[in-house]
């Protein structure tokens, strides 16, 4: 699993559905399941989205992102134009992103481990977009503080993060790491969603109505000899349905909870039985 880091595109709504599907992919990296990869692509050239768990107790995984990044370096940083982030639960301490007074995180075994991540930092030549001393864990026995998550990137994708914090007021119950916000100005591709119409909320009386009464409106029914009468028909009925479905019924409103099964008469059942 993956801890303690999102991410918000500004200017764009951050659920993907609102993004060109054209727009990212996700890269497959062999070897692990601890590790999440999206790559995205814009006017502003490619970002691609590292987010590590690794573990307390090895640096395979730290390995594995290195020689993923090495193996697709064409793909990932050959251009000028591209960007990487790394982010995600190092699991590492030092005192270049800990509280340098908490000597108690810096035994020689910690800073062993700490100094694979800072070979590949600066092999990556990756700056520190999170600030220096902001904890992003809280223990839950000692309630003391520690910096085991992260948020490292690329010179020119530091230049557009507008901030990178901690946010613990988004801290699900029950857990000790803080999530890390991070804001960056890079506009992406929006999709333009298509108008539905919810046919379940229709008051068919009312549409019958209208639609009788804009019948009136075209030339009534009556042989048609040649095609461009055909067609001329064809297209004034078109218009009139057209028409009346755009002025008489709803618009979809979709959310996560929609059941494809309810419509308007249990919503007015639902209210008798309330009432």
């Amino acid at each position: 699993m993956c801890f303690g880091f999102s991410i918000h595109i500004y200017c764009v709504v951050g659920t993907s559905s609102d993004l060109a599907t054209s727009s990212w992919k996700i890269l497959n990296m062999p070897g692990t399941n601890d590790v999440t990869t999206i790559q995205m692509a814009g006017e502003y050239g490619r970002l691609t989205i590292i987010n590590i768990y690794n573990d307390c107790t090895h640096s395979r995984t730290l390995r594995t992102v290195h020689e993923f990044i090495r193996a697709n370096r064409t793909e990932v940083m050959s251009r000028p134009d591209n960007h990487l982030i790394l982010a995600g639960d190092f699991n590492r301490h030092h005192p270049m992103w800990d509280d340098e007074l908490d000597d108690r995180l810096f035994t020689p075994r910690a800073l062993e481990d700490a100094g694979k991540l800072i070979e590949l930092l600066a092999d990556l030549n990756l700056k520190m977009a999170l600030p220096k001393g902001q904890p992003t864990l809280e223990h839950l026995v000692t309630k003391k503080f520690s910096r085991p998550d992260n948020v490292w990137c690329t010179e020119d994708m530091f230049d557009l993060i507008i901030r990178c914090e901690v946010d613990p007021s988004l801290r699900p119950p029950a857990t000790d790491h803080f999530p890390i916000a991070t804001y960056i100005d890079l506009p992406q591709e929006r999709t333009t969603p298509r108008v539905s119409y919810n046919f379940r909320s229709v008051d068919w009386e009312d549409f019958q109505e209208n639609l009788a009464a804009r019948l009136l409106e075209i030339p009534p029914p009556q042989p048609l000899t040649t095609n461009q009468q055909f067609q001329q028909a064809a297209e004034d009925l078109t218009a009139v349905l057209q028409d009346t479905i755009r002025t008489r019924v709803p618009e979809n409103k979709p959310c996560p909870f929609s059941k494809r099964w309810w419509n308007g008469d249990l919503s007015r059942q639902r209210v008798t039985l309330k009432s």
